[in-house]
């Protein structure tokens, strides 16, 4: 699975060396707009709005397509979630849920991109397809004790005892946390243009952070993915 994902962006960013630049074609740009949370995003750790701003640079290349590296912002705001409880994964099948707990996330992201800008209906729209490398800063408010966050199960409570090795969860699922390393992620969407420089954007954008799947008996943690809505401007 890793060689296959590796794989494929590899083919993607290939494709999107810029071959022959038109450097009079080359322009800065803005985009920014409202995102909403989908999937597991929304329903499990309850991020169901945000903001997103981004800039970028955008050139043509002798192959029909645009070239638009650039570098973006996501905030997404939670509301209320049921946490899990502390030894979650050793329940299977069962009720991960803590009665009565309303945890909230906040996710903060900051990524760099690359996309393929392809033009269609005349160039009044573009497809969009791209990779971005994600850092996420997480953080847990108003978790009761005993109750643990749906993002970060994982990694924030983990402790294994040196005397026989057993797994138990201990500290407070509260707290901001920078999450280690950096994540892929792809985007798809469009653009619709309104005039030749303002343009509507669509946009979905899928990433990893946890873990997709877990060995027998434990549950998945969160691979975030949302909608975005707003607009671009090419100065």
């Amino acid at each position: 699975m890793k060689n296959l994902r590796t794989s494929a962006y590899a083919a993607l960013l290939l494709a999107m060396v810029p071959m022959g630049l038109q450097a009079q074609d080359a322009g800065w740009g803005l985009t920014g707009g409202f995102i909403t949370g989908v999937g597991r995003t929304a329903d499990a750790a309850g991020l169901k709005s945000g903001v997103a701003v981004s800039g970028n640079y955008t050139f043509e290349t002798n192959n029909g397509f645009n070239v638009r590296p650039g570098f973006g912002f996501n905030y997404l705001i939670g509301t209320g979630v049921t946490g899990i409880v502390a030894n979650a994964d050793a329940i299977s099948p069962g009720d991960f849920t803590v009665p009565g707990s309303s945890l909230k996330h906040t996710l903060t992201n900051a990524q760099v991109y690359g996309d393929m800008v392809i033009p269609i209906f005349d160039k009044k729209a573009e497809w969009i397809v791209g990779l971005s490398l994600n850092r996420y800063v997480v953080k847990v408010s108003n978790a009761p004790a005993g109750a643990y966050s749906p993002v970060e199960l994982d990694a924030a409570t983990r402790y294994i005892s040196p005397d026989d090795g057993t797994l138990w969860r201990q500290g407070d699922a509260n707290g901001k946390k920078t999450w280690p390393g950096y994540k892929f992620g792809l985007r798809a969407g469009i653009d619709y243009k309104v005039t030749r420089n303002l343009a509507l954007q669509a946009l979905l954008q899928m990433t990893e952070l946890g873990r997709a799947t877990g060995e027998q008996g434990q549950i998945p943690t969160l691979q975030p993915a949302w909608l975005e809505f707003g607009v671009s401007y090419k100065f």
